[in-house]
């Protein structure tokens, strides 16, 4: 091997044994354990045990059914509010442009559990400030957490604030790699700013649009829906996860125990 290619390992074998330590063998152990009956003792090989629950468990396939509602609806708008975004924070009448940069960033360093935390106060039905505007402006107070589609919204709404700022940022090096020459070549040839966002901006852009949508919405509507309470359909029945701190016991789709959980708070 040549040495310089042993200068690069060397310095890669730090983060590979990190990532194989801490990330590639979970994932194979958990493979493994998924093929055995671990409710059995001792531990018996049967495959069906755990994934043949998959096609028969309602909870799984109305998780699988939110998941790609929410991405169908939230990817969309993030990607076009990111693209907005990017294409101002990269206009020169821009002032303090690194600082604007730095704050659109910003919501990506938070962490999940504070602002999944503040979102849940913002929506909450008694006192969050969301429903007061609502208010003072006579539409009437929403039901965020116990309505369906409402707390979908508010899942929509939180990854995207978190997530568009990120994604304005990789749109706006890719806008920064278009050559100044196109658009000089377009001024001069009478073509409008529209026409040029339109026909040249989005066309050189798409190879970094269509990288993004795999982004990080799905993990993180896995990390926000205990703290939103995130509810779902079950043939009609309202059903949420019993949670407690980071995890959910097990769904609920009995009307009684589900409204005496929301009114436990």
């Amino acid at each position: 091997m040549p040495k310089r290619n042993r200068t690069a390992y060397f310095f890669l074998f730090p983060f590979l044994t990190i990532f194989a330590v801490f990330w590639a063998w979970p994932i194979v152990q958990s493979l493994v354990l998924s093929l055995f009956n671990t409710r059995a003792n001792p531990w018996v090989f049967n495959p069906q045990a755990n994934w043949g629950r998959l096609f028969v468990d309602p909870a799984f396939s109305n998780a699988l059914y939110n998941t790609f509602v929410i991405m169908v609806i939230q990817v969309p708008i993030m990607l076009a509010l990111a693209t907005v975004l990017a294409v101002m924070l990269n206009s020169r009448l821009l002032r303090a442009r690194g600082l604007m940069r730095f704050a659109f960033f910003a919501p990506v360093v938070v962490s999940e559990v504070a602002y999944a935390a503040v979102f849940r106060l913002m929506f909450t039905n008694d006192f969050g400030i969301i429903n007061k505007l609502l208010n003072s402006i006579g539409i009437g107070s929403v039901q965020w957490f116990s309505n369906p589609n409402a707390a979908m919204a508010v899942i929509i709404m939180a990854v995207t604030w978190r997530w568009v700022g990120y994604n304005a940022i990789i749109l706006l090096s890719g806008l920064q790699s278009i050559p100044e020459d196109v658009y000089e070549a377009a001024t001069l040839d009478k073509v409008s700013k529209t026409q040029q966002f339109f026909h040249i901006t989005l066309p050189l852009l798409r190879p970094v649009l269509l990288f993004r949508p795999e982004g990080e919405t799905e993990p993180e509507i896995a990390r926000i829906a205990p703290f939103t309470r995130e509810m779902g359909t079950i043939r009609g029945r309202a059903a949420a996860y019993v949670c407690s701190g980071f995890s959910c016991k097990r769904p609920v789709t009995d009307p009684k125990e589900l409204a005496a959980i929301l009114e436990q708070g």
